[in-house]
């Protein structure tokens, strides 16, 4: 028997078939022993899936639907912050002291406020889709027509004071404060009020600036504030050099002390004072002042200001001391004198006439 090659081994009991090759022998051989090999049971390993288990699913889902509800609930939250938050910004929008409107590039009105519509006097929904030009008053508005341009080429801020019409035909003073550039948003203010102060008070100042009257305005510690044209040219001053100043800077020391004491204590009681005061000029010349002063009160009664009106009244001092001498003169004359009227109706004599 002869043992087969290393590597080639034999099944036990086979022999090989009659007129076969040794050669053809072996590889039959291989092919049978691999054969063997490939059909030899094999264990069964399962694969795995990945799918995790179904409570671990289910797990997952509560977990998932929790934190939904959680974001719902904060949205909602959220939504009702917004609509408290709209509404909130809704009254303010209409209930403003000053009317809101947006026009567009053409000056048609898109949007307006409740408080716009009620200072032109119209509803709303009139108002809406109509030129704004046509709330204008007529000779004011080519005045806004060049503003309204204005801002649109420019795109930037501006303010105008306009007359307008309200719904009943009566005109008020209205400032309209516009920015944008394609849509031109307005703040809408009455100022009907405030400009008839405003210029009664630019009245009252320039009777004050303009006055032949020196006007001097101290606040409570007697510095000075203002003073007018009319002190300028009878102190010789200038404006810069005497505000901020006590009004002592004009003291000649020629002014009695009990006039400035009887001038205090009307003062400090509140009421008004007048009398004469010495002054010295700033080119060191006097000249005499005949003067009212009068403290201003604040609501409760406090003084906040003194203000003075002062009359330069060195020449007629001096006419007067000329007449007084004069008469005088006239009167102890060793000559009767007579004055007459024109219809020859004696209104003076002498004591040299009486005498006589």
């Amino acid at each position: 028997m002869v043992c087969p090659p290393a590597g080639n081994p034999r099944r036990q009991g086979s022999r090989p078939a009659s007129g076969v090759r040794p050669a053809a022998d072996e590889g039959n051989a291989d092919l049978m022993t691999t054969s063997d090999e490939t059909m030899q049971p094999q264990a069964i390993v399962p694969q795995a899936t990945g799918a995790p288990p179904v409570a671990a699913l289910l797990h997952e889902l509560q977990v998932r639907q929790v934190e939904l509800e959680t974001q719902n609930e904060a949205l909602r939250l959220m939504q009702g912050d917004l609509e408290t938050a709209r509404d909130r910004y809704l009254d303010l929008y209409d209930f403003a002291p000053v009317g809101y409107l947006t026009l567009d590039s053409n000056g048609m009105i898109e949007e307006m406020n409740l408080a716009a519509a009620a200072l032109l006097g119209h509803e709303r929904r009139d108002l809406l889709q109509r030129r704004f030009t046509a709330l204008v008053a007529a000779e004011d508005q080519p005045c806004w027509a060049e503003f309204f341009l204005s801002v649109k080429q420019q795109g930037g801020k501006g303010t105008v004071e306009v007359a307008m019409q309200r719904g009943d035909g009566t005109l008020f003073q209205a400032q309209l404060d516009c920015a944008g550039r394609t849509a031109v948003r307005l703040v809408l203010s009455d100022i009907t009020e405030s400009k008839a102060t405003r210029d009664q008070l630019r009245k009252l100042s320039l009777a004050v600036e303009q006055s032949p009257e020196s006007i001097v305005i101290t606040d409570s510690r007697h510095a000075i504030e203002y003073v007018n044209n009319a002190f300028l040219l009878a102190s010789g001053y200038r404006r810069e050099e005497v505000i901020g100043q006590n009004p002592r800077v004009l003291n000649s020391g020629r002014t009695p002390p009990e006039t400035y004491v009887a001038m205090w204590e009307a003062l400090s009681h509140g009421r008004s004072w007048k009398g004469q005061f010495h002054n010295r000029r700033k080119d060191g010349s006097e000249y005499v002042e005949f003067a009212i002063i009068t403290p201003l009160r604040e609501a409760d009664g406090s003084i906040s200001h003194y203000v003075a009106v002062k009359d330069d009244i060195t020449e007629h001092k001096t006419i007067t001391k000329q007449l007084r001498k004069f008469s005088q003169a006239v009167e102890q004359s060793p000559e009767s004198i007579v004055i007459t009227n024109i219809d020859a109706e004696i209104e003076y004599v002498n004591n040299a006439f009486l005498l006589a």
